[in-house]
């Protein structure tokens, strides 16, 4: 009877040792969190005016964490030719130009792969802006001038920087 209580408590001990390694094989291999694009957040914009065919350079400065992409958009109600030329902290170049609304989008990162980690400093830093605003053909629209350096009067524009970053989920 002694032989089959030992037996049964060394069955029960290896029962035991065995539960407790796939418990811990469990939580060791738990999956990574899988990451999405987050909301649209808006920074605050610029505005300004420009004499027409005169570049205008300024920094945007960047800091969100994690960024999936950064989203430009110049506008003016002038009906204008606007240019943009974008310069991100990495040195890559977008430039768009229109009337109305012109955008330019960099994609900061890709998706990470499963297991991997986000570059939490990727787009970070002061992004290059010019504008440019050549005047439309034709007789500007009657609005109030709006005073440049100098006393001479330009081309009313908004820029507005987005970001958007990953977050797990």
């Amino acid at each position: 009877m002694r032989r089959d209580a030992v037996v049964g408590v060394v069955g029960a001990l290896i029962l035991v040792v065995a539960l407790v390694g796939v418990f811990r094989y469990e939580s060791a291999s738990s999956p990574s969190p899988s990451y999405h694009e987050g909301a649209p957040v808006a920074l605050a914009p610029f505005e300004g005016s420009a004499a027409p065919g005169m570049d205008y350079n300024f920094p945007v400065p960047i800091s969100p964490a994690n960024l999936s992409r950064v989203e430009f958009k110049l506008e003016s109600a002038s009906g204008a030719t606007l240019h943009l030329k974008v310069v991100s902290p990495d040195g890559q170049s977008r430039e768009q130009q229109g009337s109305g609304a012109v955008n330019v989008t960099f994609v900061v990162a890709p998706p990470p792969t499963e297991g991997a980690a986000l570059n939490a400093t990727a787009g970070a830093g002061n992004w290059t802006v010019t504008v440019r605003v050549d005047a439309p053909s034709g007789p500007l629209p009657v609005t109030p001038p709006t005073a440049l350096p100098g006393g001479s009067s330009g081309v009313a524009y908004k820029l507005s920087p987005t970001t958007r970053s990953y977050v797990a989920g």
